[in-house]
């Protein structure tokens, strides 16, 4: 893996992404499953500074369930949120 992976046009990190996609209900929970080895990129444990572009794939366990999702959109839910807003 090289240093500049997962940076650049269209990346996102990790866990903002995480969040962002509403897969957890704080960015801090999204961090503590990435650092405690809950979540995987294309096969590899991250951190959660490691980016996320469109293609790569990322596993992760939620509850005792292992889920999958693909990246397509690593970059789409960034920007206001209406809907997260109270």
């Amino acid at each position: 893996m090289g240093a500049l992976e997962g940076t650049g046009a269209g990346a996102a990190r990790i866990d903002r992404w995480l969040f962002g996609v509403r897969l957890f209900k704080s960015r801090s929970a999204a961090t503590d499953a990435v650092s405690g080895g809950k979540v995987h990129i294309n096969g590899e444990r991250v951190k959660p500074s490691r980016g996320i572009k469109p293609g790569d794939t990322v596993i992760f366990t939620l509850r005792r369930r292992v889920r999958v999702r693909g990246g397509r959109s690593a970059a789409a839910w960034s920007g206001e949120q209406p809907g997260a807003m109270l």
